[in-house]
This record gives C-alpha cells, sequence and structure tokens, in this order.
C-alpha cells in the first residue's frame, strides 16, 4: 500500500467512527431530542504531495485525500437541553453553574446539596445553631459548613462535644459533686468548700446515741458503758445482766443490777477483797462492795 492509499484509508476511518458516534444516540431515547444542528460529513480534495520520478528527479503529484467538515442539517439527534451524553445515552445530568460545596447533579438544574449547605447551586451555608442551637447546651458558634459548642467561664465541654460540666478548682473531695463553678454539693458527713472538712456527728443530737458517741472521719459510732451492751438498732443500750455467765463469777448467790451485780455469801461467809469469793466468817472481814465489770 502506497503512501497515498494510507492516507486515504486513514481519513476515510475517521469519517466513518465520527459518524458511528454521532448515531450512537436513538430516535425516541431517553432525553434524546431531534431537531436542526450540525452534522459531519467526508470531503475530497486533491492533496499535493513531492516524490521522485524516474527515481533520480524530484516531481509534484497529487492524490485524492479527505477532510471533516460540518454542515446544517435537520433531523439530527442529540440530548435534549439539560443533559450530556454518557455512552451513547443522554443519561448525565448538567446543572448551569456547577453545584458547589459538594452538591450533586441530579437533574438539570438541581443540585443535591449536603446537611450543611442549601440553596440552588448548594452555595449558601446553613446556620446550624438557628433553631435547635445546634444541640448544645450553652454557646453555638455558626462556621462555613458547620458549628461547635462551647462553654462560659467555670465550665469545660463535656466530652459529647455538647453538654457542659461545672469546673471546681480544687476539686470537690470525699465523694463530693460539682454542681456549679467552685461550688461542691457534699455528702451529709462533710462540709466546707471542696467537702474536706469532717462533720461532727455527735455535736448537737448526740448522733442519736443514749449513751457514748464516738466521732470519726466521715462518720460516727455509738457504744454503752460498762455493764451495758449496744441494742440492735446501734443506738440504744440494754442492761447486761452479768449473772447468766458464769454466775458473774461469784461464789456465792449473785444478783444483777443495772449496769452492774453483786455477789453475796451464805450464813457465816462474807465476800472477800475481790467482792466475788466467799471467806469463812472467823476470817478478817470485808465490807460488802458491789462489783463493776
Amino acid at each position: 500500500m502506497n503512501t497515498s492509499q494510507q492516507a486515504t484509508l486513514y481519513t476515510t476511518l475517521l469519517s466513518i467512527m465520527h459518524v458511528a458516534m454521532v448515531n450512537a444516540l436513538v430516535q425516541g431515547g431517553t432525553n434524546v431530542c431531534g431537531g436542526t444542528g450540525f452534522e459531519t460529513y467526508p470531503v475530497s480534495y486533491a492533496q499535493r504531495y513531492t516524490t521522485y520520478c524516474g527515481g533520480f528527479i524530484p516531481c509534484t503529484l497529487y492524490r485524492t485525500a479527505y477532510r471533516i467538515e460540518y454542515r446544517l442539517a435537520s433531523g439530527v439527534l442529540r440530548c435534549c437541553d439539560g443533559w450530556e451524553e454518557d455512552n451513547g445515552q443522554c443519561i448525565r445530568p448538567v446543572c448551569d453553574p456547577p453545584c458547589q460545596n459538594g452538591g450533586t447533579c441530579v437533574a438539570p438544574n438541581d443540585c443535591n446539596c449536603p446537611a450543611e449547605y442549601e440553596g440552588q447551586i448548594c452555595d449558601s451555608d446553613i446556620n446550624e445553631c438557628s433553631g435547635s442551637h445546634g444541640g448544645c447546651d450553652s454557646i453555638c458558634t455558626n462556621t462555613i459548613g458547620s458549628f461547635y459548642c462551647s462553654c462560659p467561664s467555670g465550665y469545660t465541654l463535656n466530652g459529647d462535644g455538647r453538654s457542659c460540666d461545672a469546673v471546681c478548682d480544687p476539686p470537690c473531695q470525699n465523694g463530693g459533686t460539682c454542681v456549679a463553678p467552685n461550688d461542691c454539693n457534699c455528702p451529709a458527713e462533710y462540709e466546707g468548700q471542696i467537702c474536706d472538712s469532717d462533720i461532727n456527728e455527735c455535736s448537737g443530737s448526740h448522733g442519736g446515741c443514749d449513751s457514748i458517741c464516738t466521732n470519726t472521719i466521715g462518720s460516727f459510732y455509738c457504744s454503752c458503758p460498762s455493764g451495758y451492751t449496744l441494742n440492735g438498732d446501734g443506738r440504744s443500750c440494754d442492761d447486761k445482766d452479768e449473772c447468766l455467765y458464769n454466775n458473774g463469777g461469784c461464789q456465792g448467790s449473785c444478783f444483777n443490777n443495772m449496769g452492774s451485780f453483786t455477789c453475796n455469801c451464805g450464813s457465816g461467809y462474807h465476800l472477800a477483797d475481790d467482792n466475788l469469793q466467799c471467806l469463812d466468817a472467823g476470817a478478817e472481814k470485808s465490807d460488802q462492795q458491789p462489783r463493776q465489770l
């Protein structure tokens, strides 16, 4: 195949390819319109070229070549206004001007906007702080395409990014809760600005104890004097009957008293100095005294 034939074949292929692309649209297809438009067609012309005649002498010859030209024609298939061709189909909508800020063109001049923007082409910022205050507990600040929450002085932003927690500095002690800037709500056993002072429960009402009240850090307890035992309520005292166990240690008879007991010996005997043992009456006498335990 000589040079002239190669050129002719090349231009002819270009023309066929172009016509095939134009004819890819189907009459009656979705968003396909017909009307007056430009179409392409091949035009032949004499193309001059230089070669060698007789092997040595340069000479000028002519060959037939083709070029693509355009002409106005009716019945040309094209995508309807607002649509572009994509792989032989008019399925790509056109938004002019184009959608902004990540908006998507879903129909001719119809943009689907992200949540932070509005407007025909998504070029208007939405103020998230209006209406519901952005869900912020306190301060809502609008930004382009977003917003953020913040808190007034004395408060700190919580982990949820919306609610505020009061700040107590120094922090509340002993289980106290910070309810306002530097304001601690203390449990019943403590007081003070940061709940660091123990309350003496034994002052005033004596802690509700019948007898002995002992204050401790953060609490208290009741107890009873000798000869008494603490009741099940943890506050009142009952007399202890010492004679019930081992006869109170008496060698003779044991008599229970409120808070104490007394040992007594039979006729001809008297109590020893320990108020427990009984001695023969002929031995050295000792005054009978109640035995306190």
